[in-house]
């Protein structure tokens, strides 16, 4: 038996086994401490250096890649501003071309003369006194050399010190001398027609032409198909091994005590339709059986989603626990408060609110009756899991608007108590096949009947033309003291160019238009405090036209709302305008959402509109709105990043969901028999997996 030197066992140890000892400490220190770690690397861009461009052929602002010999070179200094300057002419053969950097001194000392690079960059036009030439400003560069025959280039972001050059060297060896570990079963890979890992690295990294590259880009690529399926079926597995585990767990049981029963029923001021009699069912059998309730609660806007989690802390704190409800906003977290404590007060409970207005002495003092237990319900934002907040014994929690909200918050909250029954609701719809698979560890009860208060809303999609009619509209609305919302778009997810659009249309309306009406404004930029203000005005009636962002669309309630009229409408989901369309009609009386269209808008935009005309069932919109946009824009995709996702989003790759949930349900059941290497190879990964992945299961 041939033994290793002490040189081969201290390189098997390495990253890499050829890597300095330099070189690896420095790939540590940036996170990087596998061979694999470093394949998962991958490019931030690929340049196709099988089309450079010979310098006769540029044109003004190009991105492209041109070869040359370096026949000049200096550094200097500019005059104006004494920032480092570097200049190089170089040839092709051709013609000349000058190239520049601008505060990168390095660059001098890493360029020689009479060498030839590769440079990548934007072709500009640049005026001198002999008059305009072209350079290129600022490109990525390396050196060419003639045995390299790579045509479509892998470029990389750097990693300290090291360059594009020098990551795509250790990942191209590292591939070709590193042994990978194949941990998907031999059977799931032959039956999805997957590549081994080691080759699907290798096709992603280094395409082999354009078209290989253009499948990769547009996701149709057989290796990037591999490592979506790969994330998402670590993701089902643990799902269903959480699933499994949840079984086997102890909470708390929540008594159902017929006196408790009778109380609960009596501080309702309304009958429960069906469908909230039934949920609550499922709720109390959930929480009195001993075993943690993790259950979702889908409800249409208005399908009285509260009232079931309002029931269910009263009946938890009856029984002697504490309840914590939490919204994502302050606004909502009033009116949660409010609307709460008017029915818990009926059985002698008192109810508290924690949001980060909330007065110091105040604070202090919900606080302390926290921590001692006098409280029994409390209401607030994020304030309800900050870390001096205690309590004795939480043991029922709701999370209002749940996707709102990040995985890590939620988990906060959630790890308050010891193994509290946890409500997650959800006003967006989400169809029941989309949802049983990307929330497969929760149990689901859907809201499908609306109350009997609850009028119809008509939909109509308005332009330009028809604004006088929908201003003499809203002026004849208000004549019957009838209170309007008026929304602007979110524009590029930027809250201050929101705000200055509603406040723009706000001082035209009130100096113009209806100059002669009470208008309000409202939008996210403002304190909690003027928000408060502002919605008790219109519960008093005080403002009868209300100018809002999108700030409106998160659970507010205004029963004397009866029309809103949304701005530049084709800039909304489908999902989106349903919810905001439900803030009105709420008080029994006819509803009107107008949708006003741009002059740009096109037919197909107006099409997809036209879906809000012909229903006001929020499933089948958000059905529509799957097909017509994809599930990643319908439903956010912020929690998929924290969830540690690089390839795949659950929602936008459903069907490989489906596929990996199969697959993995297959595995567990073990109706697919696995060899004991296959076993120990799968365990081996998943254990990685779920290392990063737990806090993002257990939060739902």
């Amino acid at each position: 038996m041939d033994l290793k030197t002490d040189q081969e066992i201290e390189a098997e140890k390495r990253i890499l086994p050829f890597l300095t000892k330099r070189q690896e400490s420095i790939l540590v220190k940036s996170g990087i401490d596998s061979s694999i770690k470093l394949f998962n690397y991958f490019p931030s861009r690929y340049e196709n250096r099988g089309e450079i461009k010979r310098i006769c052929d540029l044109k003004e602002g190009e991105f492209t890649s041109v070869i040359g010999e370096i026949i000049g070179k200096k550094g200097r200094k500019a005059f104006k501003n004494n920032i480092a300057i570097v200049e190089v002419l170089i040839t092709d053969g051709s013609g000349n071309l000058h190239i520049i950097w601008f505060n990168q001194p390095w660059v001098e000392k890493q360029i020689e003369p009479k060498k030839k690079y590769y440079f990548f960059g934007r072709i500009a036009l640049f005026q001198t006194k002999r008059g305009a030439r072209l350079q290129l400003e600022n490109p990525d560069f390396e050196e060419f050399l003639e045995e390299e025959v790579l045509k479509i280039v892998p470029v990389y972001k750097k990693i300290s010190i090291f360059g594009t050059k020098s990551i795509r060297d250790f990942i191209k060896r590292g591939l070709e001398s590193v042994q990978i570990e194949e941990f998907l079963p031999k059977t799931l890979i032959e039956k999805e027609g997957f590549f081994p890992q080691r080759e699907s690295y290798y096709k992603i990294h280094f395409p082999e032409n354009e078209e290989e590259l253009q499948r990769i880009k547009d996701r149709s690529s057989v290796s990037v198909k591999r490592f979506v399926f790969e994330e998402l079926f670590g993701f089902q597995l643990l799902l269903i091994s959480e699933m499994k585990k949840r079984k086997t767990e102890s909470a708390k049981p929540i008594k159902k005590d017929p006196k408790i029963g009778e109380i609960l029923r009596k501080i309702v001021p309304f009958e429960l339709t069906k469908a909230q009699k039934r949920v609550f069912k499922e709720v109390v059998e959930d929480c009195s059986s001993g075993l943690p309730m993790y259950r979702l609660l889908q409800g249409d806007v208005g399908s009285g989603k509260s009232i079931i989690a309002f029931l269910s802390m009263v009946w938890s704190a009856l029984d002697g626990y504490q309840s914590a409800y939490m919204t994502p906003t302050e606004t909502l977290a009033v009116q949660v408060y409010q609307r709460l404590g008017e029915i818990a007060s009926k059985c002698g409970l008192e109810t508290k609110l924690l949001i980060s207005s909330t007065k110091s002495a105040e604070k202090k003092e919900v606080l302390k009756k926290l921590k001692s237990g006098e409280v029994k319900l409390i209401v607030g934002t994020h304030s309800l899991f900050q870390e001096k907040v205690d309590y004795t014994n939480l043991n029922f929690v709701v999370i209002d608007e749940q996707h709102r909200f990040g995985v890590l918050q939620r988990d906060a909250l959630f790890k308050k108590g010891e193994n509290p029954h946890l409500l997650l609701m959800s006003a967006t719809p989400i169809p029941r096949s989309l949802a049983l698979t990307v929330f497969g560890d929760l149990d689901i009860s859907v809201l499908d009947e609306m109350p009997p208060n609850r009028a119809k809303v008509v939909t109509a999609i308005r332009g330009e033309n028809s604004r006088r009619k929908v201003e003499s509209f809203l002026k004849n609305q208000m004549d019957l003291k009838k209170q309007i919302l008026y929304v602007f778009p979110q524009i590029e997810e930027n809250d201050a160019i929101e705000a200055e659009a509603a406040v723009t249309s706000f001082e035209k309306f009130r100096k113009g238009v209806f100059k002669d009406y009470p208008i309000g404004l409202i939008h996210g930029r403002m304190s909690s405090k003027e928000k408060d203000e502002i919605m008790d005005k219109m519960r008093r009636g005080e403002i009868l036209l209300l100018v809002a962002t999108t700030v409106i669309e998160v659970g507010i309630d205004l029963p004397q709302a009866t029309v809103i009229v949304i701005e530049n409408a084709e800039r909304f989901g489908l999902s989106q305008l349903h919810q905001l369309r439900g803030r009105v009609g709420r008080g029994g009386e006819k509803g009107y959402c107008i949708l006003m269209v741009g002059k740009e808008t096109s037919k197909n935009a107006e099409n997809r509109l036209r879906v809000l005309t012909e229903t006001d069932d929020g499933f089948k919109v958000a059905e529509e709105d799957l097909k017509l946009r994809g599930a990643g824009e319908v439903f956010g995709t912020k929690q998929w990043g924290e969830s540690g996702f690089f390839f795949a989003n659950p929602l936008r790759d459903l069907r490989m969901l489906e596929t990996a949930r199969s697959w993995a349900q297959k595995i567990v059941e073990k109706e697919v028999q696995l060899e004991e290497y296959e076993k120990e190879r799968l365990r081996k990964w998943l254990k990685d997996y779920y290392q990063k992945s737990y806090t993002f299961l257990r939060g739902g």
